[in-house]
């Protein structure tokens, strides 16, 4: 493997190929045949698609070609028709041949009448002149030409490099690896690489640095471009293998003889290793690489203590100390992934342009890039199998996703560079991990099995008790966590971020961990991460949203678990309801409605056990239907909830009274007020007495407030509102949901006592906005109250853009034929109605009165039906259509009559208009 060898050894011929952009596929399969000589040392390959960006390409060109011994001709029609190859590139190595400065060797690629070339006279390649791509057997071909490449070098080079003077030296190196051709995507760290190895340069100082990053990340790949790229920068390009003790001392022998060192022949290991310490300390503009470093602290013995030259290792290992400055490597992006994954496969003969690639598999690509996680190994090994079985992206994309755990582990043959597969680098690693610190391993399990980015350290520390003894240990001692995180991170199997007390995990990885368990233990650890993140999750009010929404993620990944493994146990329901509970406070009603009923699915099958649970999952899904009109009707869960409840945990128990109060909101919206009323009341006594002053008693005094605000009691409701505004403010603070909430219901308390509350209503919506944005539902109710606020102080023009902005949000969170909808079509119904646009108000609450006759929850016979009706028969009556008004008023009336408390004004109202429009039609009222 000796490029420079000592005392009448061949030095390396530097070769030159000259090809026609369209033979690049051919180039690339000719350096794979080549690539032996290449490991021996015997050529240096190289062709101006190894040009670095920003390089003067004509002059790096003019150089090679001048310096080459070998000049390679890739023949084809393609290559005449160059004229930078036939005219330049051609003529200059022809001169040079004629000058016996070098031998040129034409191979011919593809068919092409050479007859009259330049360069006839020379015997081509392959034998008997047959072009590769004639052959039956490409390989066959290539096999040929390599051949009668080695033949030129050995037999004819030898005599001309004797007689002619080489016009650069090249510098002393061992590199073990040919040059990678589909090495791609890595410029900006390979100029940051050299910016950070050769700025002590004129200084003579040392220089250390540590590629780091994941096994699979291509740090060795990176060190290998980074070695040909610049070794003309260096008078020596040393290689070593530095995995272990004895690799370290097989490597510094080889360099002993490559640097043809006094001491080379020596038997004392000790006595060749200062040897080539004195050599790096007396000699300068040297790079040593120290390739796959496990133990930093093994290379003190192999390093002089001060020296002039550039050490660039490459390691997994994360903390370095000051040995090393940090170099990390990171995964390829979705884009060069995509690129590297076609160079890789062979499925393009121009891999610049992608676009003749069919789109599906164009997009299958894309998805393996993504399924990967941009890992460069992972890619390589799926472009090889690609490559090897011509299955395609899509073909490998099926596969892979049924049978991962065995495609991971697949490497092709001749792969010597990084020889080891996904699977089997990071198991090796896990196995030391596990040996080292077996907590350490039991927390990258539990990672394992949750989402791969920012898992909350708080997983640990207060999910302690749902975990096993080793990681409840590490959750009791801060020392023994950073320690356990400290070993995975050795690896970097984990990197964690300080300030968000968060770790991340490839998915790679996490997925190689969990292939690498029997189905019990994956079905373990799975349990496990569930009851933590039930344990952990927040209870979904508006004060804990920022960290529910960095949970979510987990808890989705803890889900599809719960779904797909058929976890159904206590923790599991009670992570599904919590988590449902935070989607409906969110108004993601039909993403809660989906994990309410998996929650109750669960908790059916512990009802005799676990009575409460069910209960509560009931209640919730009650409330939600409540909301979406969903398929079932509220009332019925909500009182089989609370009859559950009473039985179970007493009529004076706290669910007990969250199922009153629940049920009087049924009620109240219902319009069964008496009923709501005597509910309100006695969630209110059970939580004065229980809880005192606290938060769910301000709910309640609120909701007992609205009751009686509706009903026109202004007396009894604003000292409930006052009441409960003072308890919010003192727990929550003044900028709350929920005080918001019942300031707003003050304020239009007010506001129906003829005081002014614009400010007041700005403000709300002010805080709604800036806190949920302007596509939440509690965003509408604010742009609602201030619509109200100026439609009954006729301020038209301000009030009905208000209106169609909240119409806009709920629909948008609530569907087009949700009951909240259809209050903001009725006062829409009514701006158009008073001025006097008679065709647009009609639309409004036609849309209205079908929503609410459609609606389960409402139906024909429900109070607010009963206010479409009505509506619509004003603006019939107020355009002289007398008889379409007349039924309208009748059916409305009917409803008001049964369903309202004797007396209502709506009632009153509704009969006025009923009795004058049978006057205007000339008729008198039925006894």
């Amino acid at each position: 493997m000796l490029e420079q060898p000592t005392e009448g050894a061949r030095e390396s011929v530097s070769v030159f190929c000259s090809y026609a952009h369209e033979d690049e596929i051919w180039l690339r399969k000719l350096e794979k045949h080549l690539s032996l000589l290449q490991r021996h040392g015997l050529i240096s390959f190289w062709y101006n698609r190894l040009l670095p960006l920003g390089t003067d390409w004509a002059k790096d060109v003019d150089a090679h070609l001048e310096t080459a011994s070998l000049i390679l001709l890739l023949v084809s029609a393609d290559f005449f028709a160059s004229d930078y190859c036939y005219g330049i590139e051609m003529k200059r190595a022809l001169e040079r041949e004629a000058a016996g400065e070098a031998r040129v060797l034409p191979i011919l690629v593809r068919s092409a009448d050479y007859t009259d070339a330049p360069f006839a006279h020379l015997q081509a390649l392959p034998t008997d002149a047959k072009p590769i791509a004639s052959w039956q057997y490409k390989d066959a071909a290539l096999t040929d030409v390599a051949a009668g490449i080695r033949r030129v070098i050995v037999e004819e080079l030898p005599n001309l490099t004797a007689s002619t003077p080489r016009a650069s030296k090249l510098p002393i190196r061992n590199i073990p690896f040919a040059r990678n051709h589909l090495f791609r995507g890595r410029d900006t760290e390979l100029a940051q690489l050299q910016t950070q190895l050769q700025q002590n340069k004129t200084a003579k100082t040392s220089t250390m640095l540590a590629i780091t990053g994941l096994g699979g990340m291509g740090k060795t790949q990176l060190a290998i471009e980074y070695a040909y790229e610049h070794s003309h920068q260096y008078q020596a390009v040393l290689w070593v293998r530095a995995d272990t003790i004895e690799t370290l001392n097989a490597s510094y022998n080889e360099l002993a003889m490559l640097l043809n060192l006094p001491e080379k022949n020596l038997v004392e290991q000790p006595q060749i290793i200062t040897a080539v310490k004195t050599w790096l300390k007396t000699h300068s503009h040297w790079l040593l690489i120290l390739d796959n470093v496990n133990d930093v602290s093994i290379l003190q013995d192999f390093l002089p203590p001060d020296f002039a030259g550039s050490v660039l290792l490459t390691t997994q290992v994360g903390a370095l100390g000051k040995f090393a400055k940090r170099f990390e490597v990171k995964k390829f992006s979705e884009e060069i992934g995509i690129d590297f994954l076609f160079r890789r496969s062979g499925t393009l003969e121009d891999p610049h342009a992608p676009e003749t690639l069919d789109p599906q598999e164009r997009e299958a690509a894309r998805d393996i890039v993504r399924e990967l996680d941009g890992l460069p190994l992972a890619l390589d090994q799926a472009g090889a199998y690609i490559e090897r079985t011509s299955c395609g992206f899509q073909g490998y994309l099926n596969l892979y996703r049924k049978e991962r755990k065995q495609l991971l582990k697949e490497r092709g043959e001749q792969e010597d560079d990084h020889p080891a597969p996904v699977a089997t680098t990071w198991q090796l690693a896990f196995q030391r991990i596990a040996k080292a610190n077996p907590a350490a391993a039991d927390l990258l399990r539990l990672c394992a099995f949750l989402a791969s980015d920012d898992i909350p350290e708080a997983f640990i520390t207060e999910g302690a008790s749902e975990l096993p003894s080793s990681l409840q240990k590490l959750a009791r001692s801060p020392l023994k966590l950073n320690a356990a995180i400290a070993e995975l991170q050795k690896y970097s199997l984990i990197s964690r971020n300080p300030v968000t007390q968060t770790l991340d995990v490839h998915r790679l990885v996490q997925a190689v961990i969990r292939d690498a368990m029997t189905k019990h233990v994956e079905r373990m650890w799975e349990g496990r991460a569930v009851r933590v993140v039930a344990a952990v999750f927040p209870n979904g009010r508006y004060e804990t949203w920022d960290q529910c929404m960095r949970y979510l993620p987990h808890a989705q990944l803890c889900i599809s678990s719960i779904r797909g493994h058929t976890i159904w146990t206590y923790e599991a329901a009670q992570l599904l309801h919590t988590i449902g509970f935070y989607l409906y406070k969110r108004a993601r009603y039909l993403e809660a409605e989906s994990l309410y009923s998996l929650a109750r699915t669960i908790a059916e099958t512990m009802r005799e056990t676990k009575p409460l649970l069910t209960a509560t999952i009931l209640n919730k899904l009650g409330n939600l239907y409540h909301a979406l009109r969903g398929p079932e009707d509220p009332e019925a869960l909500l009182l089989e909830a609370f009859s559950l409840r009473k039985d179970v945990a007493g009529p004076d128990h706290l669910d007990t009274a969250e199922s009153f109060n629940d049920l009087a909101r049924l009620y109240y919206v219902r319009a069964d007020y008496e009923t709501a009323e005597s509910f309100y009341l006695r969630a209110l006594a059970i939580r004065e007495k229980q809880l005192g002053e606290t938060l769910l008693t301000a709910e309640s005094l609120q909701q007992l407030g609205n009751l009686y605000h509706v009903q026109g009691d202004y007396k009894r409701a604003e000292p409930l509102y006052q009441q409960a505004l003072v308890i919010q403010q003192r727990h929550l603070g003044p900028d709350h949901l929920d005080t918001l909430d019942t300031l707003e219901c003050l304020l239009y308390l007010h506001h129906t006592h003829g005081t002014d509350s614009e400010s007041g209503y700005q403000s709300i919506l002010d805080a709604r906005l800036r806190m949920l944005g302007t596509e939440h539902q509690h965003t509408a109710i604010s742009l609602y109250g201030l619509a109200r606020f100026y439609k009954d102080r006729q301020d038209y023009a301000r009030a009905e853009p208000l209106y169609q902005q909240a119409l806009a949000i709920q629909i948008k969170v609530l569907g087009a034929d949700h009951t909240d909808v259809a209050v903001l079509l009725d006062d829409l119904g009514i701006v158009s109605l008073v001025q006097e646009r008679y065709q647009q108000a009609e639309e409004f609450f036609q849309r209205s009165l079908t929503i609410r006759i459609h609606s389960k929850a409402k139906g024909e016979k429900h109070p607010s039906t009963a206010t479409s009706m009505h509506n619509l028969a004003m603006v019939y009556k107020s355009q002289g259509r007398y008889k379409e008004a007349l039924p309208l008023f009748e059916q409305a009336l009917a409803i008001r009559q049964e369903k309202l408390m004797p007396g209502h004004t709506d009632t009153k109202t509704t009969e006025e208009h009923y009795k004058e429009t049978l006057r205007l039609l000339g008729s008198e009222p039925q006894s």
